[in-house]
């Protein structure tokens, strides 16, 4: 049930100041109570809506819903945490209906409501049509002019469908809006300060959250962090770069070490520089005979490389490749044609961000930058986000800069050293703009909390339950077998992988 229009103005007068919303001081919102019955996909879970203006700077231009989903305390009742996975695109929602996503300690006191961004699953969505997701979802790394103009003119497809299925919502997605509407369902909770649990992308909601609302922070927590001042291309694209290459260097020295890498007693960053060159000349070739270029052997690298449980099977597939055979490769299930997709990567990413190569030139420049900088490597299947605004011609709302807060002293930043996604640079970087303190854990995997490292779970809870901030370089030992995917073995990641917990 949505929230009533008479608690929506009440909600939008208290944030709007003269038609507009005051940016450095917005206003504590009010609105009525969730309408919580049980899901339909979990019936031991509950569901409701919060209704928000479609514009938080536009009071008199629509609604729309923000779907929530609520796992009460096992026990005595503490409080709420807010929660969300990520993305763009993650479902706090699915998050919540497939576990409570919390220590089952903490979970004890403490209900658990997860909520679907705006533009995201069972929230007032994205609509797309999923031909033309499925069609650029599948372009690969231009290599010469022509396949840049064709990116462009995908990326205006994409762009142009997606605006014209969803309306004016396709505009409003930004994170610094989804910031106003988690207000609003702190409201809505009726509990006083915010308790949020944020993962990788939802990092960057808690942020900014803390940085419009500081008075009301509960206890927030940040695990894997997006660094908002990250602010051009070719940071961006170095950084994400400079993590698999020392994730590589890891890799290169367990095989040194341990005499079940198939490749053990060579010369590893050798053997992968020859296949690289082979896949850069089109030279490899897939079970099936088809020819493999580089950014296949680079994706096929990166899926297996992120996770410590795979690298035996990177190292056979290395071995395999460098005798000249051919490994079994997974296979992808066709998509089915037709119908609609909740595609919001481009959306929020190029409201958030905006950052792109204008020219086939600067693209070029990019990639001879990152090969020379980090030789081994060279490039990460994220770096497609700097693609990812080609033909997009809205608006960036919601540009880079840094974030700052005064409830600092009741954020806590969790990263991870080896992270491949929200790397560990900027876990650093947003806990200093912000005053967090900040854990760090020293293995590998992206998110760490509640997924067995009982030193983060420690921290972590603590946290939650009485703000006792660790130490001072506070740091959490590797646990064997944390940060392992359940994908198996060379996983076929999204062409835009996501920033998700």
């Amino acid at each position: 049930m949505l929230a009533g229009r008479s608690s929506l103005a009440i909600l939008t007068a208290t944030a709007l100041t003269a038609g507009t919303l005051a940016l450095d001081s917005p206003a504590a919102a009010a609105a009525a109570p969730i309408d919580w019955e049980p899901c339909e996909a979990a019936s031991d879970a509950d569901c409701g809506t919060v209704e928000v203006p479609l514009e938080w700077g536009n009071p008199d231009g629509g609604e729309i819903s923000i779907a929530l989903a609520r796992r009460e305390a096992s026990g005595e009742r503490l409080g709420t945490i807010l929660v969300n996975p990520g993305g763009p695109g993650g479902s706090g929602v699915d998050m919540v209906l497939s576990g409570p996503w919390i220590t089952e300690r903490l979970h004890e006191n403490y209900d658990v409501v997860g909520f679907d961004p705006r533009g995201v699953g069972s929230s007032s969505a994205i609509a797309c049509d999923a031909d033309v997701v499925d069609r650029y979802s599948r372009m690969t790394a231009p290599s010469d002019e022509e396949e840049f103009d064709r990116w462009r003119r995908a990326g205006a497809e994409l762009w142009e469908d997606c605006r014209r299925r969803t309306g004016p919502l396709f505009d409003n997605v930004d994170t610094m809006q989804v910031a106003r509407d988690m207000e609003a369902v702190r409201a809505s909770l009726g509990e006083g300060p915010l308790n949020y649990l944020g993962l990788s992308y939802g990092s960057l909601m808690g942020q900014q959250y803390a940085e419009l609302y500081p008075q009301n922070v509960g206890a927030m927590v940040l695990d894997g962090n997006m660094d908002h001042s990250v602010d051009t291309v070719e940071r961006f694209a170095a950084d994400e770069t400079r993590a698999v290459e020392e994730l590589f260097g890891e890799f290169a020295a367990w095989c040194g070490e341990d005499a079940e890498c198939a490749l053990h007693g060579e010369d590893v960053t050798a053997v992968y520089g020859r296949l690289r060159e082979a896949a850069l000349r089109n030279e490899l070739l897939a079970s099936t005979g088809e020819p493999k270029g580089f950014d296949w052997f680079n994706t096929m690298t990166f899926a297996n490389l992120i996770d410590p449980g795979q690298w035996s099977f990177l190292a056979e597939t290395l071995r395999l490749l460098e005798e000249g055979e051919t490994p079994a490769e997974s296979v992808s299930a066709d998509r089915e044609r037709g119908g609609e997709s909740n595609f919001v990567s481009q959306a929020v990413w190029c409201q958030d961000w905006g950052f792109t190569t204008e020219t086939f030139a600067e693209f070029r420049a990019l990639r001879d930058d990152l090969a020379e900088r980090f030789p081994t490597m060279q490039w990460t299947p994220y770096n497609s986000y700097s693609l990812i605004c080609q033909g997009y011609t809205g608006e960036t709302t919601n540009p880079p800069r840094p974030t700052s807060t005064r409830a600092g002293a009741n954020i806590l930043m969790v990263g991870t050293r080896f992270d491949h996604a929200t790397v560990y640079p900027w876990n650093v970087s947003a806990a200093d703009q912000n005053g967090a303190a900040l854990v760090t854990y020293e293995g590998y995997g992206h998110t760490v909390y509640s997924q067995g490292s009982g030193c983060v779970d420690d921290y972590v809870d603590a946290f939650f339950r009485n703000l006792r901030r660790p130490p001072g370089g506070a740091s959490c030992p590797v646990v064997d077998g944390l940060g392992r995917t359940e994908s198996g073995p060379d996983p076929a990641p999204e062409p835009f992988p996501r920033w998700n917990g």
